[in-house]
């Protein structure tokens, strides 16, 4: 199966290390935004247009939502993933104020 996994930059290790757990059990990680540099110009354009195809791609979204983080690009690629009806897992509970954490695609877990 192929995953999307998001979450907030600064639990970037935290990422890396559920994708490399997924890894293990034989499935895909469709975009790796883990090493993603910050630039003093920001973020560079080939990111974002990565992201979202990695969203388009997947079979399964996967979203680490753990810490009081300001989560943007997260809810930016947990939209995308929604609006092509990919199934998505939400792990933690920092966006239970977003409505669409009661949407039918999606399953939380603690």
């Amino acid at each position: 199966m192929k995953f999307f996994v998001s979450g907030k930059f600064e639990d970037r290790l935290n990422i890396r290390n559920l994708q490399n757990e997924l890894r293990t059990r034989g499935h895909e990680i469709v975009e790796d935004w883990t090493y993603h540099e910050y630039t003093d110009k920001g973020y560079p354009v080939d990111y974002a247009v990565d992201d979202i195809w990695g969203c388009r791609k997947a079979d399964m979204y996967v979203g680490r939502f753990v810490a009081d983080y300001n989560y943007k690009g997260a809810l930016v690629e947990l939209g995308v993933c929604l609006g092509q009806a990919i199934p998505c897992f939400i792990i933690g509970h920092a966006i239970d104020s977003c409505i669409f954490i009661h949407h039918p695609l999606i399953k939380q877990f603690d």
